[in-house]
């Protein structure tokens, strides 16, 4: 019977450690993802600039065609 309750108490610990495993492994991937979503927003963003830059060097360069 103590036989019984220390393997039960020892399987307890184990899932308890592999819980905790998993939930340290899940919070690491979402502060992965959002690192990724941040990156990809960035780029996103860099890329807005670029052709908002673009279309006025082009705006711009058609004024001074017209004049």
């Amino acid at each position: 019977m103590e036989a019984q309750l220390e393997l039960t108490k020892q399987r307890n610990d184990q899932n308890r450690e592999h819980k905790k495993e998993i939930l340290n492994l899940t919070r690491q991937q979402r502060l992965d993802q959002q690192k990724m979503q941040e990156k990809y927003d960035d780029k996103i963003q860099h890329i807005i600039k670029q052709d908002q830059e673009f279309s006025q060097s082009q705006e711009t360069k058609h004024d001074k065609e017209r004049d």
